[in-house]
């Protein structure tokens, strides 16, 4: 079973709206020592855009096309207000026991988690964000479960950091803006 049917999930588990009233969100502030000892919220009214998540049947394409698509990221942070991101390929099941299987002959159990993650060209790239884009982020390390976010609450969880590295999500872009960012849990 690949990782993507795992489960991913908003809380309340709703992937293609959300809610109807105005949220609050909150991106703990991080120091060098990497304590929290703030925290940033932004009350923003939802968006009406559906997010959308790495699921079974979402295949990682191979070809980034920047106007339109939907693709797995890691985002490296923000320049000049724009998210600064590089593409990779998200593959599981058959597709990832196959590379697996070719780089390491001698390993028979596989990729661990039934994932790999390809990054054949490390360009950064970025993209303007749609005010009312869609966005769900991991609710805490370690868990699949999604909360809604805003794309104001997105670029202070970038910058200020709740993660391990880079966080890797599914951006969605229509005519060249991301319209949707749903962050990828990874066990």
């Amino acid at each position: 079973m690949g990782l993507l049917s795992t489960g991913c999930s908003l809380l309340p588990t709703n992937e293609t709206s959300l809610a109807t009233s105005p949220q609050t969100t909150a991106a703990p502030a991080v120091a060098d020592s990497g304590s929290t000892v703030a925290s940033v919220q932004e009350t923003t009214p939802p968006s009406t855009r559906p997010v959308i998540c790495g699921d079974p049947g979402l295949v990682s394409p191979v070809v980034f096309d920047e106007a339109a698509g939907t693709y797995p990221a890691f985002v490296l942070g923000y320049v000049e207000g724009l998210p600064e991101f590089d593409v990779v390929q998200w593959l599981t099941g058959p597709e990832a026991a196959a590379i697996w299987a070719e780089r390491f002959p001698d390993n028979s159990d596989g990729p661990p988690n039934d994932y790999l993650i390809e990054n054949q060209n490390p360009k950064r790239r970025t993209a303007p964000v749609a005010a009312d884009a869609a966005v769900a982020l991991l609710r805490s390390e370690g868990g699949p479960d999604l909360m809604n976010s805003s794309p104001g609450g997105f670029e202070d969880y970038v910058e200020v950091g709740d993660h391990f590295g880079p966080p890797l999500v599914w951006l969605t872009f229509e005519n060249g803006v991301i319209v949707s960012i749903c962050e990828q849990y990874r066990p």
